[in-house]
């Protein structure tokens, strides 16, 4: 469990539905006119930091708020921008770079398309999302071999600011059922998450301060009552994230800004 939360991502991209997938997030919005995040996460064990085991991850923007590099100890990774399109390519140690991902957007800004590759070039898997009024309505989501594996169908209602979602995998033939509820900003207050025969699975619960910001996630999965929790603090140039599984911290993150 101690990875839990640096790779809840992950996990809920694997659990499939897309509201958890923006709700596992756990880096804070990146504040207007930023040169450079910097990203440092360190593990805690009985209450002690591992400060040896802390990982970097320092990403620059462009004026335009474009990010235009990822690097931390592992990866490298560059952006480049043409009219509706964004790509991201690995940056190899022998000067090569390697395509990894291809994304589309519409008129809007809105992402249409997102393809990823693997190091060899071959397709890993592929995301495609339609809209209708500005509101998203459908994710796809191919396999390599370009299957579809599942996808993700979206009911808005503006008067009551909520979402629904109806996820279904294509190979196994599982129904989920996804419900999210917005503040008057539009920010999630929280969300459930249902099997198709009616269990509730978990549930997350979104705080926000008066600005807006979020301050808190709490995650609790309803079969055993375990609880995890995100917490948010804000000062003038650094945002910190403490992790905790139940009532145990146990991974804090200190994002760091730069300004142009």
């Amino acid at each position: 469990m101690q990875r839990f939360f640096s790779y809840l991502f992950i996990l809920y991209s694997l659990v499939l539905l897309s509201n958890v997938l923006v709700a596992q997030n756990n880096q804070p919005v990146t504040p207007n006119l930023v040169r450079t995040v910097t990203c440092s996460i360190t593990p805690i064990q009985n209450n002690s930091s591992l400060a040896s085991n802390t990982r970097t991850t320092v990403t620059n923007y462009n004026k335009d708020g474009q990010k235009t590099t990822e690097i931390n100890a592992q990866q490298h990774y560059a952006f480049s921008y043409q009219s509706n399109q964004q790509e991201c390519y690995w940056m190899l140690g022998n000067g090569q770079k390697v395509l990894q991902q291809k994304e589309f957007y519409n008129p809007s800004g809105q992402l249409i398309k997102r393809t990823r590759f693997r190091t060899d070039g071959s397709l890993l898997d592929r995301l495609e999302i339609a809209y209708e009024n500005g509101h998203k309505k459908l994710e796809s989501y191919y396999n390599d071999k370009k299957i579809k594996v599942y996808d993700i169908k979206y009911s808005h209602n503006t008067q009551q600011h909520s979402i629904r979602e109806v996820y279904t995998n294509y190979l196994t033939k599982q129904k989920l059922i996804g419900s999210t509820d917005l503040n008057q900003k539009l920010s999630p207050i929280q969300y459930k998450q249902y099997d198709m025969s009616g269990p509730l699975i978990q549930t997350i619960d979104y705080t926000y301060d008066d600005k807006n910001r979020l301050t808190s996630k709490i995650i609790q999965n309803a079969s055993n009552g375990m609880t995890q929790k995100i917490i948010y603090q804000y000062e003038k140039e650094k945002t910190r994230c403490s992790i905790y599984n139940g009532q145990t911290l146990i991974e804090q993150l200190v994002y760091e800004y730069e300004y142009y």
